[in-house]
């Protein structure tokens, strides 16, 4: 259960991307096509469950996703919903978690549960032939999930232990740093700890489903090779009956930015593991396509600005990589890499030193050119698999944006101009208030981060308090 908010936060690190990171997505079968992209058919059950349908008939796979919102944004409780959709998966109706298991390794089938800042989830990959019974297994998951007690003791110990090991883990350090020092109290920036694992009941989690998991705010993905007209009634049989209560909503207030800070956590390695970042903007933005090509120039490519000047020029760091995540109420940007504890102030001042070049200096011709053909190249390979459309259906429904047309999609990175890069990076890309997070051995880093802003120290053990 630590894996769905930790993932959020280590996508932002670690993650080689083409411009912008999106969302996490299930486990998905390897099957790749070059089927055109068809536009989904919007149909409803008789309780009122949306369902869209994408039909692809290359291979004989279904892939169904549940999607619910809101997400864990919405919970006093931190790491309650990632409880919750763990122990969905172990044991639903009249099958325990080994017959579960079981029942799925018979058919084929594999099943995710999954829980981020936005969203709910449950998906399950399955052939054409097996698709009757999949549902079912699915619709009791979903509906009928047994939330034992046991099961719940067995997750919290797992999860508890999960949480102990981050702490062996620099990448991870550096990325439960990052994002307390980024949205300090935000929603975005809540997280397991070992206070509020210890104080979660089973009683909250039996309440936290009941309240979530409803028709009334959740959507089903199906994609696949499966028609509406046999669909339809096999959907219905599994969730035309399903009801449910109705989830709380809560205000999200925008993240507060702050004057640049800098954040270190003492650790015993041997190279600093370096972030800088700040509040970042959601995903409807109006910019958001100049962000993606900025961000692309600046770090998010192998050819990048960053990791020219930090790996390529100065040898400082195997690479240097910069990112958005976008949210539904907000985003963060984030530029990272690791160095030698003796080059960590020059790696900050390279890092400062390319995003005020982007404030000053229009990206030039060929920089630009180069980010448009490949971000236009690249956007089928988000549509490869089954899931991989499901969860650019997902996406799209939760952010409220219409399905991606390519031609629409490339004609709008193709007109991006360099005026609205720099435009953004002034917007967006704000070093005074950007925190700097460094996690390495205190007494040989502190004295490189004077002149970066005040300093605040953190022993490791806090971040999962």
């Amino acid at each position: 259960m630590v894996r769905s908010r930790l993932f959020e936060l280590t996508v932002m690190l670690g993650v080689w991307c083409a411009g912008l990171i999106t969302h996490p997505v299930a486990a998905q079968t390897v099957e790749k096509s070059a089927m055109p992209l068809v536009a989904p058919e919007q149909l409803r059950l008789s309780n009122g469950l949306e369902v869209n349908l994408v039909r692809r008939t290359h291979l004989p796979i279904v892939q169904v996703q549940l999607l619910v919102t809101p997400g864990n944004l919405h919970t006093v409780s931190p790491g309650l919903a990632d409880l919750t959709v763990t122990l969905m998966r172990k044991g639903a109706a009249s099958r325990d978690a080994s017959q579960l298991a079981e029942a799925l390794d018979g058919f084929g089938a594999t099943l995710d549960t999954w829980a981020t800042s936005d969203e709910l989830g449950a998906s399950m990959s399955l052939l054409k032939s097996e698709l009757s019974p999949g549902l079912a297994i699915l619709a009791d998951v979903v509906q009928r999930p047994r939330l034992t007690q046991d099961e719940f003791e067995r997750c919290r110990t797992q999860s508890r232990a999960q949480l102990m090991s981050l702490l062996d883990d620099p990448d991870s350090v550096l990325a439960l740093a990052a994002g307390k020092a980024i949205l300090g109290n935000h929603p975005y920036a809540q997280s397991l700890g070992l206070k509020s694992l210890a104080s979660l009941k089973l009683d909250a989690v039996k309440r936290f489903h009941k309240q979530y998991f409803s028709p009334s705010h959740a959507r089903l993905v199906v994609v696949g090779d499966v028609a509406q007209a046999e669909l339809l009634p096999r959907l219905e049989r599994c969730f035309g009956a399903w009801r449910g209560g109705q989830a709380p909503t809560v205000a999200i207030a925008e993240p507060i930015t702050k004057p640049r800070g800098v954040h270190l956590v003492d650790m015993n390695v041997s190279q600093s593991f370096i972030a800088v970042g700040l509040p970042g903007p959601p995903r409807k933005t109006p910019d958001y396509d100049a962000i993606r090509v900025m961000n692309f120039i600046l770090g998010g490519d192998f050819s990048s600005r960053l990791n020219q000047s930090i790996r390529d020029r100065q040898g400082l760091a195997y690479g240097a990589h910069s990112a958005f995540t976008v949210n539904k109420h907000a985003g963060i940007f984030m530029a990272t890499a690791n160095t030698k504890t003796a080059s960590t102030k020059a790696v900050l001042d390279s890092i400062f030193a390319e995003i005020q070049r982007l404030h000053q200096e229009a990206v030039n011709p060929n920089e630009l050119s180069d980010a448009q053909c490949y971000l236009s190249g690249a956007f089928p390979m988000r549509f490869e698999t089954n899931a991989d459309v499901a969860g650019e259906l997902r996406f799209s429904l939760l952010h409220q944006l219409p399905w991606p047309d390519p031609q629409a999609y490339q004609a709008r990175i193709q007109a991006v101009r360099a005026a609205e890069i720099t435009e953004a990076a002034r917007k967006w890309l704000r070093p005074e208030l950007m925190q700097v997070i460094v996690v390495g051995p205190a007494d040989k880093v502190a004295a490189d981060l004077q002149g970066f802003g005040p300093l605040r120290r953190y022993d490791k053990r806090s971040l999962i308090e």
